[in-house]
Order: C-alpha cells, then structure tokens, then sequence
C-alpha cells in the first residue's frame, strides 16, 4: 500500500547481488554483439537507415523496451530483497534523477559506464553525507559540468570492430594493390 511493504525476509546477500550485476552486463555486453544487438546499435544511430537497411525497427525498439523492463524488474526484486523493505519515497523523483545521473556521468554508451557511475556517485554521496553537506545541489553541478566536458561519460562506447584481424588485414592489402595500381594507370 501507501506505507509501504516491510517484513521480506532477506534472502540475498551483497556479494549475490553483485554476481547478478556481473551476469546482466556480461549479458547486455553479450547481446549487444549479436545481430539483434548490432540492429539496435543502428537504429540508435540512424533509425531512417536502418528501415532503409531492411531492418524491423519497431521490432527491435519493442524488444529492448522488454529486456530493459525485464532488466529493471529483477534489479527492482533483488532491491526488495537486499533491504527488506521498499517504500514509495525510494523509489520517488529523487531516486529517479539519481539513476540518470548515474548513467550520464558513467557513460549512456557502455553497460560498465552506467555501473561505474553508480559506484563513483555512490561512494562519493556516502563522502557528502560525512561532510554534511547537500548532494543535491552538487550532483547537479557535477552533471552539468559532465554534459559541457565529457558529453559521453566517464567510459565511452568504442567503435566496433566488425571484422577479424585476419580480415583486416586482408582488407589492408586489398587496399594497398587498388593504391598501387591507381598510382600505375592514372
């Protein structure tokens, strides 16, 4: 109800907790090299592209809405089942803003930025609590100064490789032959 849900009995443990993050951003790290995954990096990227391409673009924006509530929904059940309790006010607009910052600051392009967001924001709110003074205002600033200096995060997406290094180097040598006999038939 509106007071909340206390008396869970707690079944997970801290290091439980943190295996299961290992396991969803190994999954999620996973995924994202499939074509699946690879078709939703494209229709991020350019979504008329990717129809253009031939690729479901409403099917592929509905299947990541359901892994991230899916994702969502067993990250939101261990919580319950860590603390004990949940209770509306956790779970209200300041928790919400947190949760973005975290992922802003981290890096929106990794799974690991978002989970070094929360760690760093974490670790450094725990700081703030100690030295009295209102993380609101300063995670704030410590967002906007994010957004104007680093818009991509802490750790930002590299560009794939979609190629082995042995087609790499096939391609190299490919390219180098087409610059040799350019430069023998102008």
């Amino acid at each position: 109800g509106a007071a909340g849900y206390s008396g869970v009995r707690i079944n997970v443990t801290l290091p439980l907790a943190a295996l299961m993050l290992v396991l969803v951003v190994l999954f999620i790290m996973r995924w994202g090299r499939t074509s699946a995954g690879l078709g939703v990096l494209s229709v991020g990227a350019d979504t008329l592209l990717a129809e253009s391409l031939g690729l479901r673009t409403l099917r592929l924006k509905i299947l990541v809405f359901a892994i991230g509530a899916g994702i969502a929904g067993f990250a939101g059940a261990l919580n319950v089942q860590l603390l004990g309790v949940v209770v509306p006010r956790d779970l209200g607009f300041v928790r919400e803003i947190d949760l973005v910052t975290f992922v802003i600051v981290g890096g929106a392009g990794t799974p690991l930025g978002a989970v070094l967001g929360a760690f760093v924001l974490t670790i450094g709110g725990d700081f703030l609590r100690v030295a009295t003074l209102d993380r609101g205002w300063i995670f704030g600033l410590l967002l906007a100064v994010m957004i104007l200096v680093r818009p991509s995060g802490i750790l930002s997406r590299r560009p794939m490789k979609f190629c082995h290094k042995r087609e790499a180097h096939i391609m190299q040598r490919d390219d180098a032959r087409v610059a040799i006999d350019e430069r023998r038939n102008p």
